[in-house]
């Protein structure tokens, strides 16, 4: 199944009918692929600035509403940042019951005296929670999270989102290695795996993601024992007569 027809099988799931089996509560979460970086302050003199900004974020994931909880001291800056984020598309927040519900997400800007500006939220994912989090998924909650990173991320890649990274981080968890070869050969497998576990999911959506999909799929891709082409899916070779 191509990727194309994997996303068009994802929309026709629906988010209403997706979002009742997903895994909360959890807050709002950015897809790090797709966020910017932040804008920087021409006019500030030669030291450091910083500002906190809430966002409200609705249940279909844009900023409904947003707040400066800490100015820059330039309000004409504060102006700017507020431009700059409330462009931002997220994954909503989930309640306790698996329904999107409204959230706040808090992001603290930092521009250092020396270096690029940066856009730092407070809560950062947990690591261990995230693990356990997608352990328990089934595939109807992975393709709902996975429907939005895919619509935000645009055309950038998702297998280094927090809870793919935390699906493979699993896989090291039960299959541990230390050879650098295998390690470097499980990283290309990745994403044609989560590739091939969207597909699976989209037609099974009542398995478990990660014990029922990921896991074998990575392991079979593994198991080939070659590198993907540097795009995946690779291109395909024009045919010749003859």
């Amino acid at each position: 199944m191509t990727r194309t027809r994997i996303l068009l099988a994802l929309l026709s799931l629906g988010l209403a009918q997706t979002a009742l089996a997903q895994l909360g509560p959890i807050g709002p979460r950015i897809v790090e692929v797709a966020v910017p970086i932040a804008p920087p302050d021409p006019d500030r003199p030669a030291t450091s600035i910083s500002a906190q900004l809430e966002l409200d974020v609705g249940v279909d994931g844009r900023v409904a509403s947003y707040r400066v909880t800490r100015s820059s001291g330039e309000r004409k800056f504060d102006v700017v940042l507020i431009k700059f984020y409330r462009k931002w598309r997220l994954i909503p927040a989930v309640d306790a019951q698996g329904k999107p519900t409204t959230g706040v997400l808090r992001i603290n800007y930092e521009q250092p005296k020396k270096g690029p500006p940066r856009s730092r939220i407070e809560s950062p994912t947990d690591v261990n929670a995230e693990k356990d989090r997608v352990n328990r998924m089934t595939c109807r909650d992975f393709l709902w999270e996975y429907q939005f990173m895919r619509q935000i991320a645009g055309k950038f890649p998702v297998e280094n989102e927090p809870p793919l990274r935390a699906a493979f981080a699993l896989y090291l968890v039960k299959h541990p290695t230390k050879n650098r070869d295998e390690l470097s050969r499980l990283s290309w497998a990745h994403r044609p795996a989560i590739d091939d576990s969207a597909a699976e999911c989209t037609a099974r959506p009542a398995l478990k993601f990660w014990s029922e999909v990921y896991e074998p799929k990575l392991a079979r891709h593994f198991a080939k024992g070659s590198k993907p082409a540097r795009e995946w899916p690779p291109k395909k070779k024009p045919k010749t007569s003859g």
